[in-house]
């Protein structure tokens, strides 16, 4: 909103920090179809039985595969985008070197829209049809590939123009949604209802274990490739495509 719609950050986070209520709105509308006082099995019978301690740590040893390829997709995802491609731009490019991280960050976003949406958007069509990944360390392979290729790139600059770094950001993000549906299909298929809640929420441990090591690492990550750059480009306002500059509706805005 600050950038492409340039409202201020002080509207912008105030407009934000109503959205969490969207969430109470929508569990409302979803739940209002079987709400009861008693957890609901789709077999049609009632779950009172509590799982033990042993029955926790098999889920989660059950879901580990699944947790660790999840981990490995948001950590390359985090990592690359907040600490990969933020010193990456092009001279050719159609926009402003500090406008490039605006339009990275749109196409990851992009992609990880269509990629947690894909199942519903093929449950669409007719006839239905499903594409659900029950390997998902396979997902989590191509977006490791795709991170190397784009650290590679962010380091050495052998790219001639911007448009396949978006083309590849948008794949990671693309891969990113699917591991994340995935993820959450495939945690405990077979189990009993209570354990399909138990693992499923397991396995969402990745987004937090994923994205903080990729923080941690990033602080490191970036000093050492923005140097690099520096060291090497003819330009140094190509070596970083974020602003740090103090708001403003002149310099920060990409409409202007």
């Amino acid at each position: 909103m600050t950038t492409l719609v340039c409202v201020s950050p002080k509207t912008t986070v105030l407009i934000t920090a109503a959205l969490p209520l969207a969430y109470l709105l929508f569990y409302a509308i979803m739940e209002k179809r079987h709400y009861s006082k008693e957890l609901y099995n789709p077999s049609g019978d009632t779950c009172e039985h509590h799982l033990s301690w042993n029955e926790k740590l098999a889920l989660m040893w059950q879901s580990l595969r699944g947790v660790v390829s999840f981990s490995v997709g948001l950590f390359v995802e985090v990592l690359v985008l907040g600490s990969m491609v933020t010193t990456l731009a092009f001279q050719n490019s159609p926009f402003d070197p500090r406008d490039h991280y605006v339009y990275y960050v749109l196409m990851v976003t992009m992609g990880a829209f269509i990629g947690r949406s894909y199942i519903g958007i093929l449950s669409a069509c007719n006839p239905p049809c499903s594409l659900a990944v029950k390997k998902t360390w396979i997902l989590s392979g191509v977006q490791l590939i795709l991170g190397t290729f784009l650290a590679f790139a962010a380091w050495y600059r052998f790219l001639p123009n911007v448009v396949l770094v978006l083309v590849l950001l948008l794949a990671v993000g693309v891969l990113s949604g699917m591991l994340y549906v995935n993820t959450i299909l495939a945690a405990a298929q077979d189990e009993d209802f209570r354990s399909k809640v138990f693992s499923r929420g397991f396995s969402l441990v990745a987004i937090g274990g994923g994205c903080l090591m990729a923080a941690l690492l990033g602080l490191l990550v970036e000093p050492v490739f923005r140097e690099h750059c520096l060291e090497v480009s003819s330009s140094h306002q190509f070596c970083f495509t974020r602003s740090m500059m103090e708001w403003n509706s002149t310099d920060s805005c990409v409409t202007r």
